[in-house]
């Protein structure tokens, strides 16, 4: 059985798979009772699943990059997940997608759903490794567990890539029971630039002398005329 990091120990800790853990951006289900997993590459912008992962059943659940470059927006939304009401077995939702930033700001987790008869905790995390699946730092300190019926909750962090491009990804981690219509989605804000004002040169004072003089010449005319 492989193990591997898939978030520093402040997000989770580690999948553990009964196969290698991808390295390429999209949507990885692992089921941390038996091991067994299932990745769906990304493929225009999202990677989609639905079927069975070792216990539990699995339906519409799809991860999204929304937004990429400074400002990048991942969606991991699922559908349904059930493992039964007195499982006690656990899965693991990971989306994760590459060449983000540079950043230097602020990350947002939320999430939104309903747990009956168990919970989901969410995390987020980066690596200026620039690799899928690699992410080496807690962004937000993670959201939850939370359970029952319409839960929400949010959480905020700092990031800095340091002028680097990096990976990022969200993780939910399912607790027994059965989640259906979870959304959580990881906003990233970078620092505002600020605007600069560039001198003009004279600019203004040039076109304001030119309207007074059209404005004499007007007069003058007018004058003439009459």
């Amino acid at each position: 059985m492989v193990k591997k990091w898939i978030l520093a120990a402040g997000l989770v800790g580690f999948c553990a798979a009964s196969q290698a853990v991808p390295s390429t951006p999209g949507l990885y289900l692992v089921d941390n009772s038996d091991g067994a997993s299932v990745f769906v590459g990304l493929s225009g912008g999202s990677a989609s699943f639905t079927g069975t992962v070792g216990t539990w059943t699995v339906a519409l659940t799809t991860g999204t990059t929304l937004q990429g470059g400074v400002n990048p927006v991942l969606d991991l939304n699922i559908g349904s997940a059930v493992a039964g009401w007195n499982s006690t077995s656990s899965l693991q939702i990971i989306y994760s997608d590459v060449n983000f930033g540079p950043s230097s700001g602020t990350a947002t987790l939320s999430e939104k759903g309903n747990s009956i008869f168990g919970s989901v905790t969410a995390s987020a995390g980066y690596s200026t490794g620039n690799t899928a699946f690699g992410n080496e730092s807690n962004l937000t300190g993670g959201v939850g567990p939370l359970s029952g019926f319409l839960f929400k909750g949010s959480s905020t962090g700092a990031l800095n890539s340091g002028g680097s491009n990096y990976s990022a990804a969200i993780m939910l981690t399912l607790s027994g029971g059965a989640t259906y219509l979870d959304d959580t989605t990881l906003t990233i804000n970078s620092a505002s630039l600020t605007r600069v004002s560039v001198p003009d040169s004279g600019m203004s004072l040039v076109l304001l002398g030119l309207g007074l003089t059209a404005l004499g010449v007007f007069a003058r005319f007018r004058k003439q005329v009459a």
